[in-house]
């Protein structure tokens, strides 16, 4: 075989390995001219999408190829492709021949002549069908995710306004009890153990009263001031300190603190997390020991994770979860409204945070919460 056969061949060969590669490319292929906008040449891919037989797709105007929602937009296109000779990833729908709607992704390259001029367009139409469901689908569970998110505010709205309206309603009754014992006391003539009995019973459910209602609403008003702002969280340990300072030194209270970070936050929600948290560790103290709290916290890539230790009495296993629900108290023979750490996980969230107990045993407690570094 003389080389210029051997040439021919090798030509013919390369000719058919790319007429098998041009129609069988997963993607529509198609060479447009430019100057009556109709399909010069097509791969079978192209004519299986859009429904043709085969040859069919030829010599179609590109107004019949598109959606005619798209032909505007075509029309742009086209003047666009004429100024700068390529397209890239422009979203058109094609309409196939029994009007099936295909979704798709076109880029162009103009094939020129030695002049410069454009002769025709080498185009890629990719089926985006797929993806367009998915970004539908999305689309929808973003909405209905959106309209869940409203009705939660709107609830937790209507919460917050139901749980201040009946605290503060409630606090001008009470105060009235309370004042009216008093009174009816003071003017009892004739005391005796059992007189004595009852006002004590009545004075402790009125204080305790007065307590929780400050507590509902010291909780619905978490978040609600304040700015958020670059909060030094060793001050706000110094005020904790110094606020608590009587009662740590009648405890006679070890606490180990280290240097803390500088956080973004709310300053009075932070200094209630740490006095919160720091006062259980006091009021659940072991009666056998000296209550001591270890404060630790550690750099993490994303947050700050906080550990508070103490020696105390623990908490059983099975009441992990529940301590952190408002009302809920382990200890029922240890004065509290069983609302603290419910303030304490609100505050944490508020923060982009969590909040868990790690370790309770009757050698004490570890709770453990991180603030979050992204804001």
């Amino acid at each position: 075989m003389s080389f210029a056969e051997k040439s021919q061949t090798l030509e013919n060969v390369l000719t058919n390995q790319f007429d098998i590669y041009y129609n069988t490319f997963p993607d529509m292929l198609v060479s447009i001219n430019p100057f009556d906008a109709k399909v010069v040449k097509c791969n079978a891919t192209f004519e299986r999408m859009m429904e043709y037989e085969k040859g069919e797709g030829s010599n179609k105007s590109i107004y019949e190829i598109y959606h005619p929602s798209c032909h505007l937009q075509v029309s742009q296109l086209v003047n666009k492709f004429a100024e700068q000779g390529f397209l890239q990833n422009e979203r058109l729908k094609l309409i196939s021949k029994r009007g099936k709607t295909i979704p798709v992704l076109l880029s162009s390259e103009a094939i020129r002549n030695d002049n410069g001029e454009i002769l025709f367009s080498n185009s890629c139409l990719r089926d985006i069908s797929t993806i367009t469901d998915l970004e539908t689908s999305l689309q929808q569970a973003n909405e209905e995710l959106e309209d869940k998110i409203d009705k939660l505010k709107q609830k937790n709205q209507e919460l917050e306004q139901f749980a201040y309206i009946v605290s503060h309603d409630l606090k001008e009754p009470v105060r009235n009890i309370d004042g009216v014992l008093d009174l009816v006391y003071e003017e009892c003539d004739e005391k005796n153990d059992q007189l004595n009995q009852y006002y004590e019973y009545i004075k402790r459910s009125t204080t305790r009263m007065s307590k929780l209602i400050h507590s509902i609403l010291d909780f619905s008003k978490i978040g609600k001031k304040g700015n958020f702002q670059i909060v030094d969280l060793n001050n706000i340990m110094k005020n904790v300190l110094d606020d608590m300072c009587l009662r740590i030194e009648n405890e006679k209270v070890k606490i180990y603190c280290p240097e803390l970070p500088v956080v973004y936050g709310f300053e009075i929600e932070l200094h209630m997390l740490f006095q919160n948290l720091i006062s259980n560790a006091i009021k659940f103290k072991n009666r056998r020991r000296l209550p001591v709290i270890k404060i630790e916290v550690d750099e993490q890539e994303d947050f700050w994770l906080f550990r508070i230790t103490d020696n105390g009495i623990g908490i059983e296993k099975g009441h992990a979860k529940r301590i952190f629900s408002i009302f809920k108290r382990v200890h029922t023979n240890i004065e509290g409204t069983g609302i603290g750490l419910a303030e304490c996980k609100k505050i944490v969230e508020l923060h982009k945070g969590r909040i868990w107990l790690d370790h309770s045993d009757k050698n004490g407690s570890v709770f453990c919460f991180t603030l979050t570094k992204k804001y």
